[in-house]
């Protein structure tokens, strides 16, 4: 159930990337993909977008166009290193959503297995969201600090995607795991993960964005040491 939700979320944000990709970009999604896969409990199913997905898709492939495709190189990269982070982080958000309705349909089924399915899901959601607030913090300090689009603009996509994304959540029939078996994995699998996808959200939803500050103000140090001000003229030489 898990691995199938993430790559039904994956499809859609493959089907939504980023016109102006970012090397980061490409590498995140596998490495949730393969990490939540540790906890499923059964084999995904390959997941074909809808016309009206491809219509949502495409719609919002014009708003980001439209934000930065006049914007500097650098001001393009933060851009999608903002927006890969929103993203990554739904994702997160998403799969923590169904774990807990897997979580749920366990403990209604399985009452012998209630507490320590609820116990265990707690200390995920302990550990899990120091990193995420962090996150959101890192993206609302990202929008604050561009100069590029107005705030209520970048906001304004971001919503966007995430309409898109809750519009693809929607037509995907969920059955969360009940059985004694795949409940006991579920167990297990929480608490074997929890470390590994804790340590990929700060990679992808910390260091990115401030790997791209470091390197936007590298930049912008490097441009005023060589602008014209600074290079001496041939008469003072």
């Amino acid at each position: 159930m898990i691995a199938r939700t993430l790559l039904t979320l994956l499809s859609g944000a493959a089907l939504i990337a980023p016109i102006y990709a970012h090397a980061a970009e490409e590498n995140a999604p596998d490495a949730v993909e393969e990490q939540v896969q540790e906890t499923a409990p059964e084999t995904p199913e390959e997941v074909v977008p809808s016309q009206q997905a491809v219509k949502d898709s495409t719609q919002l492939h014009e708003a980001i166009d439209a934000l930065i495709k006049d914007a500097p190189e650098a001001s393009q990269k933060h851009f999608m290193a903002l927006y890969h982070t929103h993203n990554i982080l739904s994702v997160v958000k998403t799969v923590r959503h169904d774990v807990g309705n897997a979580v749920k349909a366990c403990s209604e089924n399985n009452p012998d297995m209630a507490d320590k399915m609820n116990a265990r899901f707690d200390e995920w959601k302990t550990a899990v969201a120091p990193v995420l607030v962090e996150a959101e913090g890192n993206i609302n300090n990202m929008i604050i600090a561009q100069d590029y689009a107005a705030p209520q603009d970048i906001t304004g996509a971001l919503n966007l995607a995430n309409k898109v994304r809750a519009k693809g959540e929607a037509s995907v029939n969920k059955v969360p795991i009940s059985n004694k078996e795949a409940c006991e994995k579920l167990y297990e699998t929480m608490a074997s993960t929890k470390d590994k996808v804790i340590t990929l959200m700060q990679e992808t939803l910390v260091s990115v964005p401030h790997a791209l500050q470091a390197e936007l103000q590298k930049s912008a140090q490097d441009a005023s040491e060589g602008s014209p001000e600074d290079t001496p003229s041939a008469d003072e030489e």
